[in-house]
């Protein structure tokens, strides 16, 4: 009895097997318009890791779109100020022409809808229908912002220091405060929400003993917080435990006392050279792309993309092609980076930014040592360091 051969088979009858393997062929092509590049990094984690599972939560909450914007507007001295509300004007008119835009959800003064009554009479309209010309102007909308309800006029806290017993305080501090805030005050395993807290934490304690916090919370705002809480937190008003006026302003004092010790290994900040790391490529644009694309490839992280610097800023086919800005990333490092702290998106997915100016071209990104400043986490700060030799290595192989 002979036996099935598919290599005889196959020699027997070649027209047969090469027409089969072109209609298979055929019917794989037929399938690539339908494949699509997602090079979203939320996308090339696992579906149940701690970073994707709470970034779907923010979403689901606050009902976000796959790309949305905020843009801030500081001013020292007043935002609600005929100025300053006509370049929010002009801003959000800019935004509303941007396309892709949804322009039914940009929220700024200009476009959100107020209700409100008036002799009876139900008014619906924009809160600021145009740009205030006379300082009567501001002062009525502010006054119609501080007529919603639950406002209340703003009350800068009093920069006095309270007076306390710091011995008293170090031991109500151990007794109340240590289990959560750190015997030293070094705060909970990174700094505020962080994705890697336990589900039943919706937040851990903050460092009280780093110069960041030292320097921005005065007396009254300490005291103010343990007298009431924080609503939606483990910290509950110590008034409700049974302690005292005394007791509190005794904890304040030893809090305080923390700017007379060392900053404990937490607090220490990174020394930088600049915000920003530059070096110049002696090769074309076009050349110094490359490179930084196969520098990226040779510290083994993944490229995620390439593009304008303004694209999707700007009118399509109006880019500067004269700026490109290279996304790459190590998504275990980003992985295990988010579960510290958050705000490590300030420097990760990694960018490279490269720009011709003039007869030179420069390679630059961000200097993570120089966020050692704003993050005040002893883990942060050894991202940052690991995350600034990487940068440097990618900028010195491409300019060799």
């Amino acid at each position: 009895m002979r036996h099935f051969s598919l290599v005889d088979f196959s020699v027997r009858r070649p027209k047969l097997i090469v027409w089969t393997a072109v209609a298979i062929t055929l019917l794989f092509l037929t399938q690539f318009p339908r494949i699509q590049t997602d090079t979203n990094p939320k996308n090339m984690l696992p579906e149940t890791s701690d970073v994707r599972v709470w970034n779907n939560e923010v979403d689901r909450f606050f009902s976000l779109y796959e790309d949305t914007i905020v843009v801030g507007v500081q001013n020292d001295a007043d935002v609600l100020n005929r100025e300053t509300l006509g370049r929010i004007a002009r801003i959000t008119d800019e935004i509303l022409t941007l396309e892709g835009v949804a322009s039914r959800d940009v929220n700024a003064f200009s476009t959100i809808t107020n209700v409100s009554t008036e002799a009876s009479t139900l008014k619906v309209g924009p809160l600021m229908p145009g740009v205030p010309q006379t300082d009567a102007e501001v002062d009525a909308i502010i006054a119609h912002i501080r007529r919603w309800p639950g406002q209340k006029r703003p009350t800068a806290p009093s920069p006095d220091r309270i007076a306390g017993n710091v011995p008293r305080g170090k031991t109500l501090y151990e007794r109340h405060c240590a289990a959560c805030h750190g015997t030293n005050g070094e705060g909970g395993h990174g700094t505020g929400v962080t994705l890697s807290r336990p589900r039943s934490a919706p937040i851990l304690a903050p460092a009280l003993n780093n110069p960041g916090f030292l320097a921005a919370a005065t007396d009254t705002l300490i005291k103010t917080t343990l007298i009431h809480g924080r609503e939606g937190t483990p910290m509950r008003s110590f008034l409700k435990q049974g302690l005292q006026e005394r007791d509190i302003n005794d904890i304040v004092a030893y809090v305080r006392a923390f700017e007379q010790l060392p900053p404990p290994p937490g607090a220490r900040v990174l020394e930088s050279e600049s915000p920003v790391l530059v070096r110049e490529s002696p090769y074309s644009l076009k050349r110094t792309v490359e490179k930084v694309q196969a520098a990226v490839g040779a510290a083994n992280m993944r490229l995620i993309r390439v593009q304008t610097l303004d694209q999707g800023f700007v009118a399509e086919g109006k880019e500067n092609q004269g700026q490109i800005i290279v996304y790459s990333c190590d998504f275990a490092f980003l992985n295990e980076a988010l579960k510290v702290d958050p705000r490590v998106g300030l420097f990760l997915p990694c960018r490279i930014t490269i720009v011709q100016q003039a007869d030179k071209v420069l390679v630059m990104s961000i200097n993570p040592k120089r966020l050692s400043r704003i993050f005040n986490n002893a883990e942060l700060n050894e991202m940052c360091e690991q995350m600034h030799q990487v940068y440097i290595d990618i900028l010195e192989e491409t300019v060799l």
